[in-house]
């Protein structure tokens, strides 16, 4: 019971709002430092809270902030960050990927191209932050947008 509470709190390390602890860097640096006994628990945690969270936090709008941060902070969701490809790494101005932007029944939604591996938390995700660029349908140009 204990171990499942711990994990749980890992869950919401930055966030002020939404359920979540809001510890500075000094104190998620020592959560991070016991979890780094095992390294496939710091980094999913670490990939969750700082790479996920945050760049839902930091970039999503209000939208996406009330629909996924609650349950990201609570540990009923869990997110991934695809960003790394086989043909440039981690490099994001090399990125292949594209997202094309389609209308299906009355709604937009984007449909990806592209490979992502090495993908912390992919295999039990419910979100999923996507690097790609972005073609317009347009002009039909790939833009720089990421």
């Amino acid at each position: 019971l204990l171990f499942s509470h711990v994990i749980t709190l890992t869950f919401c390390l930055n966030l002020s709002t939404s359920g979540g602890l809001a510890l500075n860097n000094k104190e998620k640096a020592r959560v991070y430092a016991e979890l780094g006994f095992d390294w496939s628990l710091f980094l999913s945690t670490f990939v969750h809270n700082e790479l996920v969270t945050m760049t839902i936090k930091m970039f999503g709008n209000d939208e996406q902030k009330q629909k996924y941060l609650p349950k990201l902070a609570s540990g009923e969701m869990t997110g991934a960050f695809c960003l790394h490809e086989s043909s440039c790494g981690q490099d994001i101005a090399g990125i292949q990927s594209r997202a094309t932007p389609i209308q299906h029944d009355g709604k937009e939604y984007l449909m990806f191209n592209g490979l992502k591996s090495w993908v912390t938390n992919g295999a039990l995700a419910d979100v999923l932050i996507v690097f790609s660029k972005m073609r317009s349908i347009a002009d039909d140009a790939v833009g720089e947008q990421y």
